[in-house]
């Protein structure tokens, strides 16, 4: 169908109009198209669905702009959704991860400067060429073009700051992508540490109870959660797992993130029970307390005390581990900045800011534990 409606289009010319709008010589605006994609795609008389998978990094094919995705594979997928009369959704995700996604279903088509190959052709089909991308080299010019031209660049370094700011912050509402990022990176990594502490709980509980098969199951858990790659994981999770489900990237990063966690947290749940003397709990029973009242006021007050500084240290590599999720189409702080660094090719200033944000959460959560820390210390 897709190869049809290209024929059409390179044969009416919308194909070469589609090209001229942004593949632009002369160093000129972008021309960008308005489409009425607003229908729904669900209920009595909607339009089918076309989920596209793109990496929108690479301008003018497809990019991110004023806060959208935008650029020349954008608006031929349009078209086509509109000569098919379907609603067009993309979905952005790390490049690596878009014939995983088509493959297992979570798109239904590519759009992302893919080549043609004999060896891909055995695995998925390939539309008809619609654009040759000329190739370029690039070299590194410290000053800049227009500083080669004028023999120097006439800032100085506060001048270079704030215009480093308005490029990578202030033009198009760039900030908007950093704290959209921010915000769905603090909700996957706060909703993960509960979860995964709840998680975690149990697994300790299975680890340390006296039936065989509870406790091999628990090491297994243990076993597969700890060994394998984060990264590795995860995509298993979506691209497999919920390879058929219509479920979103966020709920299965804090799903696996959690499961992870607890793979961590049981097992540091355990030894420090396990570091308590077992005279204290001959004591608990001695004083008459139950096996309940003898864990919740003698055994976990002093195992809290021994698990909590290694409990904030696995916070703090779950917070950073959330830079993976870029690679099923979750656009968390990392991904953020990867989109500007797209559109800037400055590789210094992106970095460093979503560095230094990242240095901000971890210290915020380290004062806030540190002040729980301090309570049960107190109590």
């Amino acid at each position: 169908q897709i190869d049809s409606v290209l024929a059409g289009f390179r044969q009416d010319g919308t194909l070469d109009k589609i090209i001229g709008n942004w593949i632009r010589h002369d160093g000129s605006e972008y021309v960008v198209t308005e489409f009425d994609n607003k229908g729904t795609s669900s209920g009595e008389g909607a339009l089918p669905l076309l989920r596209v998978g793109t990496s929108a990094n690479r301008e003018p094919m497809c990019f991110v702009r004023n806060n959208t995705i935008s650029g020349l594979d954008w608006e031929l997928m349009m078209r086509i959704g509109q000569a098919l009369g379907m609603k067009v959704e993309f979905v952005d995700m790390k490049y690596g991860a878009l014939i995983a996604a088509l493959q297992s279903g979570k798109v239904d088509a590519v759009a992302s400067n893919m080549t043609a190959t004999a060896e891909r052709k055995k695995q998925v089909d390939f539309s008809a060429v619609y654009y040759m991308n000329p190739q370029v080299l690039v070299e590194w010019n410290p000053g800049g073009v227009e500083a080669a031209a004028e023999g120097g660049s006439g800032q100085g370094v506060w001048e270079k700051f704030i215009d480093s700011l308005n490029r990578h912050l202030l033009l198009e509402k760039r900030y908007m992508l950093i704290l959209d990022g921010l915000w769905i990176t603090l909700l996957i990594a706060v909703l993960s540490v509960i979860l995964g502490t709840i998680t975690g709980a149990g697994v300790c509980a299975l680890r340390m109870s006296r039936n065989k098969v509870y406790r091999t199951l628990a090491k297994g858990y243990i076993t597969i959660f700890r060994a394998i790659p984060q990264v590795v994981i995860l995509m298993v999770m979506f691209y497999v797992v919920f390879a058929t489900a219509k479920i979103s990237g966020i709920f299965v990063s804090i799903l696996t993130f959690s499961m992870i966690f607890a793979s961590y947290s049981s097992e540091l749940f355990r030894t420090s029970l396990e570091a308590i003397p077992l005279g204290q709990r001959h004591a608990g029973y001695a004083m008459g307390f139950n096996k309940y009242q003898t864990f919740r006021y003698i055994l976990l007050p002093q195992a809290a005390r021994i698990a909590f500084p290694v409990y904030k240290g696995e916070i703090i590599s779950l917070i950073k581990m959330t830079a993976i999720v870029g690679y099923i189409a979750v656009q968390d702080l990392t991904k953020a900045g990867d989109i500007i660094r797209s559109r800037t090719f400055d590789a210094f200033f992106p970095l460093v800011m979503v560095a230094l944000i990242y240095m901000l959460i971890i210290w915020g959560f380290t004062k806030l534990l540190s002040v729980n820390r301090w309570n049960l210390s107190v109590h």
